[in-house]
Parts: C-alpha cells; structure tokens; sequence
C-alpha cells in the first residue's frame, strides 16, 4: 500500500467514526476545527489522487446512518450539508463565483447566522403540524414528531401556509442559559457534562421519552422552504414567508449586495456574535435568486450557491496561577484552574475545569505555565496545553490531594475511575453541595434556598440534613445575618410547597447515583412509594429502562448506606414522602381531549396541578401555541396570556380549572 493510499485509509476511517459519535452518539471527541481539518486533508489527497476516490468516501456522503431505535423516513429530496469557507480569501472566491454563474459582480446574497444545533425537516398537512425528521444520512432520516412537538418555537398550527404539504428545514438548538443550567443539573447528578449545545440539544431531541425534551426548553429556527419550491423567488421572500406563517426565522439576516457589503458584515459577526444568545460557529451565505440556486445544483454533498463561512477558533494565552480542589456532593474532588483574568469569546475568563488529575497529567499542566484556553462551544472555558517551551523552570507539578479539601479525610480512588472521592457523608463540602443539588430547580425547586443562604445555615447549626430545611420558620430563618421577615416569610412558603413534589424530583433531589432526569420517573411510576423503591432487588431494577447492572448496584448501596436511611427516615418525619406519580388516563377523563398551559402565580403548587390534568386526561404543553385549547392563569401571568389573547385562546382561572375537573360547566 502507498503512502497516500494509506493515509487515505486512515482518514476515512477516522472521519467516518467522528461522523458516527457527532451525528448519532451526540458525543463528538474532536472539536469541529480538526473535524474540519480531517476533512480538507482527505479532499486535497483525493483530488491529487483521482484514483483513490471511491463513491463511499465522507467526502461524499452528508450526516450519518440512522439510529435503528427511530422510524426510518425517507427524504422527499436530499437534505444536503454546505461547503465550508475557513478564511476571507475562501468566502470571496465564492463569491466571485457567484458573480459568474450570475453575470453581475454586485452579486446578491442573504446572510443568516448559522445556529449550532440538530437539522430538522418539518412537514405540514394544510397548515397543522405533521412530522418532523433529522436529516440522518440526507436522503433517509429519523422520525422524531414525539419531541419536536415539546421544541418552543415550532408552530403546531400555522397561519396563511398554502395547501397540501408544506416542507420547511429548520435548526433546533438549545440556548446558552439552557445549556449551562443543563450541565449544572447534571454535574450535580454525577452525569457527563455536554461538550456543547448542539450535542445537548441533539441529545434532548433524539429520544424516545419526550418528557426529557419537555425539560430541556429546547428552540428552533427555521429558514428553507423546501417544498413547494415555487411558492417563493428569494431567499429574502422565504424567510418573510416563514416569519408570517408563525416560524422563528434566524435572527439578523440580511439581504446583502457585493464583496464589500458581505465582508464588512462577516467581519462584524466575528465580534458580536459573542452577545448573542445561542451559540453560533459561522455564517451562512446563500445565493438570493432561488431559481439560479436551483439551476446551479450541488454536489453529492452541499450545493453549489450557498457556502457557510466558518469562523476561527477563538484561543488566547494566560497563566496559570494556582489550581484550587474542591469537593462535590458525590464526594468526587475536582480541580479548578486559577487564572490571570483575560478577555475570551466576549467575558472575562478567570476560572476553567480542569476535570481531574489524570487529564493535568496526560496535558502536562503546570502551576506557573502560560496556557491556552478556549471555549468549548464557545461556553465553557477550557485549558487546550500548555506552552511549555516558555517555561522558565520555577513552574510547579500539580500534586493531586490525599485529603478532602473541607473534611481532611482520606481520599480514595475507586477501581476503573479516575475520579478522587470523599467518602465521609458528613463532609460539609459535601453537604453544602448535596443541599444545593436538593434545592435547584431540576430537584425540589425551592426558591429563595440559594448556595450562600445554605451555607449561613450549615455554619450556624440550623441544618445538616434535607430533612432539616423542612424544619425551618420564620423565627429561626430571621436569627441568619441579614434575612428580613418578608424574605423569611417567602422562604418558609416555599419549603412548604416543595413537600407535595412528586417522587421523582425527590428522587433527583437526594441524588441517587447514576438516576437522571427519565430514570427518575420510570422509577417513580414503577414504584410509587420511596421506601418501596428503596427496598428493590438489582435484579428487580435492572428490569426498568435506563437502569443497568452498574447503575442498579449503585442505587442498591446507596439506599444500604445508613446515613442515607437517615435522610429518608427524618424526610418522612417532616412528611417529604415524594407524591406518586401520576399517569395520563386512557380516555374518558374530565379533561379528555384538552390542552392545557399554566402560567402565572397560582394559589396550589403548579406541580400539583399539572398532576391532577394529567390525571383527568388532559395533555399538559409548557408553551402557548394554536395547539393548547386552554390557558390556566393566576395573577401577573404576563407575556403567555398576551399571546393566549392574541391566538384568541380561551383563559380559565384556577376556580374555572376546578370546576371543570369536577365535570361542571366552565
């Protein structure tokens, strides 16, 4: 074998398992800027070695094969990828091109942020909603209609959309405040942290529980009509078209004329969109003219008049000061760089994850070092290496710890992890964490119980348990510095609407190992009862979904442990018990057929009232839409009873929901 035939084989093989963990593990282990790399490496050799080319190289095929756990559809034509411009002088050649194919240098091209996220094809019947598919390997894709329906900009219903099919291709994504508290939420779960919103909002979307989409508060923008394709002219036209018909279109998009109009406004992106709320990896410049788009074709890849201009990755050099370690509700310590505050991606960076010691060694990252950091997802701040050619020999190998940073107790390493643990559960690192894990919104949700109150409480005495929150009133909260009665007040109500929760936020709440988000309610609806739960066999656990044999031994040593007995006992003294979950029933229910959204401050807890519709059969949306029948509001209900009003959705207050679960007239 030659050396460019081997080479070959090996990028093809390298390429097609990146494909594989990006488009179907949603778990890339390469940023995009070396996929990137990866890719123009194979282009180049192939195009010097036309006889390499084979039909079934990733240079010719879009996406990846889909997941077999899906419904298989096939695409009405193909859904296509785009060529990538990486530098200025790219983009204009392009550009250039365009001038030709068109015979008019001031060419015209609309210019759209592109969003990191899942591509979608959306179908319509008559205007209503009909299925949703990713683009899979762009001719068959995945029917994922289940969860794009939970995505909050999606349209149920759409307004002066023509008749017959309509085919629209959108970009679903996940909002950077949605992503960082998403992370948070499973880095207090022990979970493996998302490298980046598009792997989370294609996590969220590929499932097949659509109750984990419903909590990722996932969005979508879309931005081609792709059937009928003569409804429009322009590109410009299409987005207007979209925007009227109810769909979220990319925000600033321009119609833009000539090589300087376009590269003044790529040259500006490349600053402001660190402002923006998603996250996006470059622009996308189409041809305006649709008929000359079509006309110009494309690739077995991409086509022809349109190119996304990638922007660079943004790094920057610092030093690293010192490396604190902290301790996790789990018990995991974990290292945190200390940095010289410097200017990243729009903020000032003074802190980055370090992940644990086996990745300082494997990096060679040094105390002293001048290092590069970047942003992963342009999000969170990560060490890429250290410059260790600048060093001037007064650097410092970082140590891992022996001892737990707040308790002094020995650290231990658990046979295959790597991964330094606590294992004392009265540590108050990791009781502080554990308590704010219980109080955080994806847990018991008690507002007002925030990591510095918490941490006042534990040093005065007042807790050391979850079981000691319910404890609380107003005479005790008001002896913690600086607490007002109003606050104490707001804060006792808030504990005590957090005892009727149902079982499977308690169950995320204390934090059983390896029980996310969907585990948690298969556990709850299979058990009803905590202690029911707590009583299971591992062979009895394994039988439910997203329960393995690992993590079935975990939660049976976790409900062994007699601290956690504790917990549960003196839970179930203040009445913390987890409601049982309940399920939607068949048909026949007093609230068969609706669709309800709830807003605003209501007198019972919310959840309880989502429960109660459930039960009487109704189906219970998160977002205002042509879709829900009815609006339930209490007071200060705000921006979704405007728009339940303008969609001329009627509104039940929580007397009229009452009387309409009792079976009386509303």
């Amino acid at each position: 074998m030659t050396e460019p035939s081997r080479r070959v084989a090996e990028l093809r093989a390298l390429i097609s398992r990146y494909n594989r963990e990006y488009h179907q593990l949603d778990a890339p282990s390469v940023p995009d800027a070396e996929y990137d790399r990866l890719v123009r490496e194979l282009q180049a050799l192939e195009a010097s070695f036309p006889e390499l080319r084979e039909a079934d190289s990733p240079t010719q095929e879009v996406g990846a094969q889909p997941d077999p756990a899906f419904s298989a559809v096939a695409h009405r034509s193909p859904v296509l990828s785009l060529q990538n411009a990486l530098d200025q002088a790219e983009l204009r050649s392009f550009v250039e091109r365009m001038g030709k194919a068109t015979g008019d240098d001031m060419v015209a091209v609309d210019l759209e942020l592109k969003i990191d996220g899942l591509s979608v094809v959306l179908r319509y019947q008559d205007g209503v909603f009909n299925q949703g598919i990713t683009r899979g390997d762009g001719l068959t894709g995945e029917d994922v209609s289940h969860t794009l329906v939970e995505v909050l900009d999606l349209p149920h219903r759409l307004a002066g959309a023509p008749s017959g099919l309509l085919e629209v291709r959108g970009e679903v994504y996940l909002g950077k405040d949605a992503f960082l508290a998403l992370n948070r939420a499973r880095q207090a779960s022990d979970q493996p942290l998302f490298a980046n919103p598009r792997n989370a909002a294609a996590g969220a979307l590929r499932q097949l529980d659509a109750a984990v989409t419903r909590q990722r508060g996932l969005r979508c923008f879309c931005y081609e009509i792709r059937y009928p394709t003569d409804l429009v002219e322009t590109q410009t036209q299409a987005l207007q078209k979209l925007a009227a018909m109810g769909f979220a279109i990319p925000p600033h998009s321009q119609r833009l004329v000539g090589w300087d109009a376009i590269w003044t406004q790529v040259n500006a992106w490349q600053e402001r969109r660190h402002a923006l709320p998603f996250a996006t990896d470059g622009l996308v410049v189409k041809l305006d003219h649709l008929p000359t788009v079509a006309r110009l074709g494309a690739t077995a890849k991409a086509p022809r008049a349109m190119i996304a201009f990638k922007f660079p990755a943004e790094e920057v050099v610092t030093r690293l000061e010192q490396v604190v370690w902290q301790v996790g509700r789990t018990g995991v310590v974990t290292p945190t760089a200390w940095l010289t505050p410097v200017q990243l991606a729009g903020t000032t960076v003074s802190r980055a994850t370090l992940h644990n010691a086996a990745l300082i060694s494997s990096r060679d990252i040094r105390i002293g070092d001048r290092v590069v950091l970047r942003k992963a997802g342009e999000i969170i701040p990560e060490i890429v290496r250290s410059l260790d050619t600048e060093r001037d020999g007064g650097e410092l190998a970082i140590a891992a710890p022996s001892a737990c940073p707040a308790c002094q107790s020995r650290l231990v390493q658990r046979p295959g992890e790597v991964a330094l643990r606590c294992v004392n559960v009265d540590c108050p690192g990791r009781q502080l964490e554990g308590l704010v894990h219980f109080c955080s919104r994806s847990a018991m949700d008690i507002e007002g119980l925030g990591p510095k109150l918490l941490e006042n409480l534990l040093a005065a005495g007042l807790v050391r348990s979850p079981a000691d929150l319910f404890r609380l009133d107003e005479t005790t909260l008001l002896t913690v510095p600086r607490m007002a009665e109003t606050s104490a007040r707001k804060l006792v109500r808030a504990i005590d609407a957090a005892r009727s929760r149902p079982l499977s936020r308690l169950l995320i709440g204390l934090g059983l190992p390896g029980v996310g988000e969907r585990a948690a309610v298969n556990l709850a609806r299979r058990y009803r009862r905590l202690e029911d739960l707590l009583a299971a066999d591992v062979a009895d656990l394994c039988e439910l979904p997203d329960i393995g044999p690992v993590t079935a031994q975990e939660i049976r040593g976790w409900a062994d442990d007699e601290a956690h007995q504790r917990w549960v006992a003196e839970l179930g003294a203040v009445g913390v018990e987890g409601r049982p979950e309940t399920l939607a029933v068949a048909g026949g229910g007093s609230l068969s057929g609706e669709r309800l959204v709830f807003t605003g401050t209501l007198s019972t807890a919310r959840d309880q009232l989502v429960a109660e519709a459930r039960q009487a059969g109704a189906e219970v949306l998160s977002a205002v839409s042509s879709r829900v029948t009815h609006l339930v509001a209490g007071e200060n209900a705000g921006q979704k009873r405007r728009l339940a009003e303008q969609l001329a959705i009627p509104v039940w207050d929580e007397r009229a929901f009452r009387r309409k679960m009792a079976g009386e007239d509303s």
